[in-house]
């Protein structure tokens, strides 16, 4: 029908019969772009086609509908078992996503390299990337950064400094050259992993004693029934979370447990006698013994240690140390030291220096 609309010569709309049969032909074509809609709105349905894009109860409760049927009510994992709560559903998409794009860490990248040609850096080229930087090519940089652009730490925009280069240069120059030392130098890359181990594992030690707001709420979303240092991390877990509990190894490695009433201290886990290894290194459990925390080898009533016991379930290089351990005749509760620090403080500085040995 559209053809035969194009097809008509509009030049001879002075021919009446011309006339007529072009109106028919634009009536006829009405009629079937009408029957067409009908059409389509019978098949969609009337109160959508009309009131589908309106704020109208009809359209509130399409999408409910559509939501309730579109809702996954369960899935199936790899090994064909049917999940049917929302924590395992989430939690096993997660997994399944979180694999999906995590890096598998190829150790053999032969196989890449392979495509890439070994002339794409000429030696020119090379010998440019070598050279040292200059104060020329800080001050050329410099003129690269949008005048007005946000302010800088010292409140200052690149404005500043081009106008005042004559007085300010020298400084700036000699500032960003030892930056770019520092920061190309391999041990200085290195220095500063340890440093952020340093402080992320101070917020990790204060997890141990939850005082202030972030740890009390961490604590409650992650171990609010048991200690940090046997928390397990959720594969749900946020960034941050995960970071600060691989830290725990090298926690592991520098708590030490004053003996207060023993009850917070596990004998065969937890690191409290004094000169002994850290606790990585094993200390098997005697299979006769059921005395699990520090208090089982105390006598409650005379405030001193149980040698029998002492004697019976620990190796002889412990025995010694074990009693010469003080008790305080007025128990208090169990806590932790750092052993890097002569105070049994955790301090960023006690940390690095051991960190860097």
């Amino acid at each position: 029908m559209e053809d035969k609309l194009n097809a008509t010569d509009h030049t001879t709309t002075l021919w009446e019969n011309l006339l007529e049969a072009e109106m028919e032909l634009l009536q006829h074509h009405d009629l079937i772009l009408r029957q067409q809609h009908l059409h389509w709105g019978q098949k969609v349905g009337y109160d959508w086609d009309h009131k589908g894009d309106l704020d109208t109860i009809f359209f509130h409760a399409t999408v409910s509908r559509r939501r309730h049927r579109s809702n996954i009510k369960h899935i199936h994992d790899g090994n064909g078992n049917i999940l049917t709560s929302w924590e395992d559903i989430g939690e096993h998409l997660q997994g399944y996503f979180s694999d999906l794009l995590a890096s598998k860490e190829p150790n053999d990248p032969s196989n890449f390299l392979e495509a890439i040609p070994l002339n794409m850096i000429s030696n020119d080229d090379n010998l440019s990337l070598l050279k040292p930087v200059t104060h020329d090519e800080i001050f050329l940089t410099l003129k690269t950064v949008g005048s007005l652009k946000s302010l800088g730490l010292d409140g200052f925009n690149a404005l500043f400094y081009n106008h005042f280069w004559d007085i300010v240069g020298p400084k700036v120059s000699t500032l960003c050259l030892v930056f770019a030392f520092l920061f190309i130098s391999l041990k200085i890359l290195t220095d500063l992993e340890i440093q952020n181990i340093s402080l992320l594992g101070k917020k990790a030690w204060e997890l141990l004693s939850p005082t202030s707001m972030w740890a009390k709420c961490m604590k409650e979303k992650y171990f609010p029934k048991t200690d940090f240092m046997r928390v397990k991390c959720p594969r749900s877990a946020s960034k941050i979370w995960k970071d600060i509990v691989k830290l725990k190894p090298f926690l592991d490695m520098g708590i030490r447990w004053h003996v207060g009433d023993g009850l917070a201290i596990w004998a065969w886990i937890d690191s409290w006698v004094p000169d002994t290894p850290s606790p990585l290194h094993l200390r098997v459990q005697p299979s006769n013994c059921i005395l699990n925390r520090v208090n089982d080898f105390i006598d409650p009533a005379t405030r001193t240690w149980k040698v029998a016991n002492v004697m019976s379930f620990w190796p002889s290089e412990y025995v010694a140390r074990i009693l010469s351990i003080p008790l305080s005749v007025d128990p208090h509760p169990d806590y932790r030291l750092w052993a890097h620090d002569k105070y049994g403080h955790y301090s960023v500085r006690s940390t690095y220096l051991k960190v860097h040995q």
